[in-house]
């Protein structure tokens, strides 16, 4: 079996506080901010459609879809977006938000947001 995906990666500048995680004093309590980083991988439904196809679809037709997405989020106080904006919490925003607007034959494989150079999440879909 052949699974063929495409990789994009993209970037926002965001802040956000996370009061509700943590005890009273720890940092992520107070506002702060990330330039975060987001990959995106794509691919088919069906693993050997690859063999009859060229690509799995454009980079610059994946920008088209997903630029918008980035935007929403880019230069915002993200707890007005999301309830506990936490990386995972992007991720996960991100991977539904972007699953819509593929084409039927293709699926989000996973969304991976970095908060910094160290530290990351992961939401992988599992459905098909």
């Amino acid at each position: 079996m052949i699974k063929t995906r495409i990789k994009r990666d993209y970037s926002f500048s965001a802040a956000h506080k996370l009061d509700m995680l943590f005890l009273p004093g720890h940092q992520c309590a107070n506002l702060h901010g990330h330039s975060y980083a987001a990959q995106v991988i794509v691919e088919y439904r069906q693993p050997d459609a690859y063999e009859n196809e060229p690509v799995v679809l454009d980079f610059g037709e994946l920008d088209r879809l997903v630029n918008p997405i980035i935007k929403q989020l880019d230069h915002t106080y993200l707890n007005d977006l999301l309830p506990i904006p936490t990386a995972e919490q992007i991720a996960l925003f991100l991977l539904k938000a972007i699953s819509k607007m593929l084409p039927e034959q293709l699926r989000l494989a996973s969304v991976e947001v970095w908060e910094s150079g160290r530290s990351s999440a992961e939401v992988i879909n599992v459905q098909d």
